[in-house]
């Protein structure tokens, strides 16, 4: 339990970093050109919020209910537009109209989702502060939540049109809940219950996170062994959670389709995508079109009849091809497993190796006016010299000091003994299986950012008794001070490179 005098500390601390972070990205989304929907990139997501705030439903295409996106981001973005209200007179319209058309400006709604998107990463910074210093000490618990918060990378995807963000907030508030309610004197029961609720909502925004309860199984394992009836009764509570959050999406689902989807239809396409060809290590350049298009399309055309690819045509047929790849997945897999393990290899390195920078560079390049988002910038083998590389690049160097201090942090905690990893420590490891099985593409790489700042952070803060001596000044200094500023430096600085 926390004394008064540290406690107010830490609120204020709190408080500080959400300002400080909603600063610096407010500043950014008004005075920078943002991705948006990066020509396409991003998906239908910002569309689809649109349509749910002004018809409470998803389309119906051909008669084909729409279940092929994971609905979180969906209704994240259609519950700023509610709140907001700016969409009313178009609801309205549209409930006493026989013509479905939508006719709207959304140039006000951008700007709304924008600044909704930067109290996001905010709220992110704060509770991955309050996260940090939960079991770290509070000067480098604040200094990685500014630079975890204000790094150029969490920057721009406020202005993103894209689930990372919001996954990222999930991923956070889900987490701490968990390692709260383990440090509870009593875990299992409605705490436990509750960080199972978050992990539900997480599922609904990206649903790699359904393998989790098998990676909880073994936190309960440790945490209560050799109480079996503990660790049994703690999974089922927690998986309980997941599941009732979960359970209304599953049931819309089948009173549509008669069919098990318990977030949406894409598993199928994931897998076999994991199984029907080798594929390369590629953090820049988006893999799926280049499997797509070389293995993809002739089923695309066998099925739809027809000769070039539409989303639309997809959608339609969605289903029929959700069951053709499962059932060419089943067929790679016997007579190729090879293709398999080696993308898994691929994807375990990439996972862990690599991170999509190129989105810095897209950012300062869309700065020029005249300059306008390429997807074919993103197809593989394209050089991507539409802007220099220098800060892109620095980025990527923050990012390896980042994972060379997690694995000193991680191997410092399991010669140690201490829990304090246990839970980011399998909830990293539940997310890279779910990507090692499955692909691992451009856009993905945001989802183990903050586990990166909490395993070095972790580190950083072990080597408090650690001092070395600065020449330059001729005094010693502890070892978590200087790392702690420098990582500050990093990320700070190098968004005031950017912005």
């Amino acid at each position: 339990m926390l004394d008064r005098p540290l406690r107010s500390r830490r609120l204020l601390a709190a408080a500080l970093i959400f300002l400080v972070t909603l600063s610096i990205s407010l500043f950014s989304v008004s005075h920078k050109r943002q991705l948006g929907q990066m020509d396409g990139m991003a998906e239908e997501y910002f569309d689809l919020g649109i349509f749910l705030a002004l018809t409470h439903h998803f389309p119906v295409i051909e008669n084909t209910p729409f279940v092929f996106r994971p609905p979180g981001y969906s209704f994240f973005i259609a519950s700023v537009f509610t709140i907001w209200g700016g969409l009313s007179e178009e609801e309205k319209r549209l409930r006493n109209s026989k013509e479905q058309k939508i006719e709207i400006d959304i140039a006000d709604a951008v700007v709304v989702l924008l600044v909704a998107q930067c109290l996001l990463l905010g709220l992110s910074a704060m509770f991955f502060f309050l996260w940090l210093s939960s079991f770290l000490s509070l000067p480098i618990a604040i200094g990685f939540a500014f630079a975890f918060g204000c790094n150029p990378y969490a920057i721009i995807l406020t202005g993103f049109f894209h689930y990372a963000l919001l996954h990222i907030f999930l991923l956070i508030v889900s987490s701490y809940a968990l390692s709260g309610a383990l440090a509870n004197s009593r875990p299992v029961g409605l705490y436990l219950f509750g960080a199972g609720i978050l992990w539900g909502v997480s599922a609904l925004v990206r649903p790699v996170v359904l393998i989790l309860p098998i990676f909880t199984f073994f936190i309960f394992l440790y945490r209560f062994k050799p109480a079996w009836m503990s660790i049994v009764k703690s999974t089922l509570v927690f998986t309980i959670g997941m599941g009732v959050t979960i359970a209304p999406y599953t049931l819309r689902n089948y009173a549509l389709t008669e069919r098990f989807i318990p977030v949406n239809a894409q598993a199928g396409a994931v897998f076999w995508a994991a199984t029907v060809a080798k594929s390369e290590r590629d953090p820049n350049h988006f893999r799926w079109w280049h499997i797509w298009n070389r293995n993809g399309m002739p089923i695309f055309q066998r099925i739809t009849k027809r000769a070039t690819f539409s989303h639309l045509a997809y959608l339609v047929h969605n289903l029929e091809f959700e069951d053709e790849f499962a059932k060419q997945t089943t067929q790679n897999l016997r007579r190729q497993p090879q293709v398999f393990a080696y993308n898994f290899v691929q994807n375990v390195l990439t996972f862990n190796l690599d991170i999509n920078s190129v989105l810095i560079k897209v950012f300062q390049s869309i700065q020029d006016p005249s300059r306008k988002i390429d997807k074919q910038w993103f197809a593989v083998g394209h050089q991507q010299n539409f802007h220099d590389s220098l800060v892109a690049n620095a980025f990527s160097l923050f990012v390896y000091l980042l994972t060379l201090l997690s694995v000193l942090g991680i191997y410092r905690a399991l010669r140690d003994g201490d829990p304090a990893l246990l839970v980011p420590g399998f909830v990293y490891l539940c997310l890279c299986v779910a990507h090692a099985i499955t692909v691992m593409d451009l856009l993905h790489y945001y989802i183990k950012i903050p586990f990166l700042f909490v395993f070095a952070a972790y580190f950083v803060d072990r080597m408090g008794a650690t001092s070395i001596t600065l020449p330059a000044v001729g005094s010693k200094f502890p070892l978590s001070s200087i790392l702690n500023a420098v990582v500050i430096s990093f990320g700070v600085g190098l968004s005031l490179a950017v912005l």
